[in-house]
């Protein structure tokens, strides 16, 4: 017997196949005891027995079947793709359908690719499902235990999948956007709330209610922005007290009247709104990248904006108009990815109306390295750490660099050669500011790093340095972590006695120092004091720390 994409077919006595007309679906498994044959298509399970005959049963629970076992006991074992593991008895030789006797649901998420991820306050991890078959959105908890937003667990989405935009606002409600369900509110308290057609202005690209989400994302308000393609009102707000308005197409600077297709959207310290574009014609095409001043929220007369789509050159303008992410990092960058390299805007409250606003080509502080940094790489998302450092999402692995002078320098590369990410297409990064925790995204499974940059604290306190006592050993380098600082920190490691042995400076709440001092050499055994002192007026803090060799 052999199990295809349409059917399934047994061997005759001359070598050829006949097929037996039992599914028009894909046989994916099969397994054999002495006295039948079962295997699992897409919805059921195949069952022949043993006078060749083949027929369908149906399982109770089953959605998307994927693997088959038989157990010493005579029942079955069934991998389900939504449904978990379930053990069903053998179906007597009459039965069209049975009841399962175990479901088993594993701890972690339904599905295990990710196009979108998003770190609250708190540090629970949302993110958003591939656009696949009977994907969700989910959450990770700090108890590391996942909630699946889905049909399976919650009734308010059934028929609605593929919600593959997540934003997350400061109460730490979760907003997931769908290709297909329109908008989904999760808060924090476990309820959800569903809006479409009947509760937003949310308008459906076709009949009845397909609603396609492009983005969505939150302002200093509290009011929440979502972007849609297909209807003539690509842009929509939610108000905080809950009213809705929708806003028509932006005209002008390159876009049209037709000019309906918004994806991704991102609000920067300014309110602005950064809005990857779309080919209305195809939306597997992107036009460019839109940046809009609101105004009124009340009135679209008063909006401003500019449409950047042409691709730049010798280090100024984008890249490629193939933008993929946006981002602003701690000092006022907003950085764009795109399918050519990254770029970033000196953001000011006016680039929706400046017409001499460029994009600019971060260039490596080593130009051995070539001149523009990651040029000519596709850069599928940014994210970035409370030292201000930057992650990049690639094709080619998860990339940290970081401002020096003269431009910027690497701090990691992570491949499948040199860490155990899954692969080296990255396609969503990002950062827990509380733990310094780093998750990729990738398109074999989630993955996740612990970083040492952490959120800074906002007053000088006393510093707390670990490990205390440091071990040190001429077989590896030490790490010594100094926590407890403010934004800007220049730091001083002194001796017992006061003299000088190295000077650090610190962005975030977290620096690393490898026990060497200014020479580049190990410090000898004994108690180090750390002083620590915020670059912008926050004052002084202090610590200790014994080093034993």
């Amino acid at each position: 017997y052999a199990g295809t994409a349409q059917d399934l077919y047994r061997r005759n006595d001359t070598g050829g196949f006949v097929r037996l007309f039992a599914t028009g679906n894909a046989v994916t498994q099969l397994v054999s005891t002495p006295d039948r044959l079962i295997g699992v298509e897409r919805f059921q399970l195949i069952v022949v027995e043993q006078n060749g005959a083949g027929r369908k049963v149906g399982v109770s629970g089953f959605q998307d079947p994927v693997g088959i076992l038989d157990s010493s006991d005579g029942n079955y074992w069934f991998g389900d793709g939504v449904g978990g593991l379930t053990v069903v008895p053998a179906p007597s030789a009459v039965e069209t359908n049975v009841e399962a006797l175990l479901t088993i649901i594993p701890r972690g998420p339904y599905d295990g690719l990710f196009s979108d991820l998003e770190v609250d306050l708190e540090g629970n991890l949302w993110a958003g499902g591939v656009a696949a078959p009977n994907s969700g959105f989910h959450k990770l908890d700090l108890e590391q235990k996942w909630t699946t937003y889905s049909s399976v667990f919650f009734s308010e989405l059934e028929g609605r999948k593929q919600y593959t935009r997540i934003a997350v606002d400061l109460t730490g409600t979760g907003w997931a956007g769908s290709e297909g369900g329109g908008l989904a509110k999760a808060g924090p308290d476990g309820s959800l709330q569903i809006f479409d057609t009947s509760n937003s202005s949310l308008q459906p690209a076709v009949a009845p209610n397909f609603i396609i989400v492009g983005g969505v994302d939150t302002d200093s308000q509290g009011a929440v922005w979502v972007t849609t393609r297909g209807t003539g009102t690509p842009l929509h707000v939610m108000s905080p007290q809950g009213t809705w308005q929708a806003f028509g197409p932006s005209i002008g600077d390159g876009l049209t009247s037709s000019s309906t297709a918004f994806d991704r959207i991102y609000i920067d310290s300014f309110d602005q709104k950064w809005i990857i574009v779309r080919d209305e014609r195809n939306f597997n095409i992107t036009a460019g990248l839109m940046v809009l001043n609101t105004g009124s929220v009340d009135s679209q007369e008063d909006d401003e904006f500019r449409f950047f789509n042409e691709r730049g050159s010798t280090g100024q303008g984008l890249p490629s108009a193939s933008v993929t992410s946006i981002t602003e990092d701690r000092d006022g960058l907003v950085w764009i990815g795109t399918e050519s390299g990254p770029a970033y805007f000196v953001n000011t409250s006016v680039i929706a109306i400046d017409p001499t606003a460029r994009a600019i080509w971060p260039q490596w502080a080593d130009r051995s390295r070539g001149t523009f940094m990651l040029f000519g790489l596709k850069i599928n998302d940014i994210a970035v750490d409370p030292a201000n450092r930057l992650w990049f999402a690639t094709d080619d692995g998860a990339w940290l660099v970081h401002s020096v002078e003269g431009g910027y320098e690497p701090v990691h590369h992570f491949t499948v050669d040199n860490s155990p990410i899954f692969s080296n297409v990255i396609m969503s990064v990002a950062v827990d500011a509380r733990s310094g925790r780093v998750y990729f995204s990738t398109d074999r499974g989630l993955i996740a790093y612990d970083g040492d940059a952490i959120a800074p604290s906002t007053e000088s306190r006393d510093l707390f340095v670990y490990p205390n006592p440091a071990r040190l050993s001429e077989m590896s380098t030490p790490n010594i972590f100094i926590e407890g600082l403010v934004e800007e920190t220049e730091i001083r490691i002194l001796t017992a006695a006061g003299s000088l042995v190295r000077r650090l400076s610190a962005r975030g709440g977290r620096v690393r120092w490898d026990a060497k001092d200014e020479t580049g050499r190990f410090v000898s055994s004994g108690v180090y004091l750390v002083i620590a002192v915020g670059s912008n007026g926050e004052g002084a803090a202090y610590g200790k720390i014994a080093v034993i060799r």
